[in-house]
């Protein structure tokens, strides 16, 4: 089902497979974030729930690593033609 997440305490973490990246958000609490399933190279992008950038880079391995605020987050991760977009919640 496109679009699906799964929330659970200290965790946020999408469960399909999109374009063929298996690609997952993780919040590690305090605003800690580990986007798991990169590849050398992809270009993460953090956007704001009211479509604002605020974070972003370009991943060195398999996980990219980032501290943000509380709030509700687009997470977008492209890798050559493919784009995944993912919902998380910071607490």
């Amino acid at each position: 089902m496109e679009g699906r997440f799964t929330l659970s305490f200290h965790a946020v973490a999408d469960d399909e497979v999109y374009d063929g990246l298996k690609v997952r958000v993780f919040t590690l609490g305090r605003g800690q974030i580990v986007v798991t399933g990169l590849q050398e190279g992809d270009v993460v992008r953090v956007f704001t729930s009211a479509g604002v950038q605020q974070d972003g880079g370009i991943s060195s391995g398999a996980l990219f690593r980032l501290q943000l605020p509380r709030g509700l987050y687009v997470f977008q991760v492209v890798r050559d033609a493919s784009t995944v977009s993912l919902k998380a919640v910071v607490e």
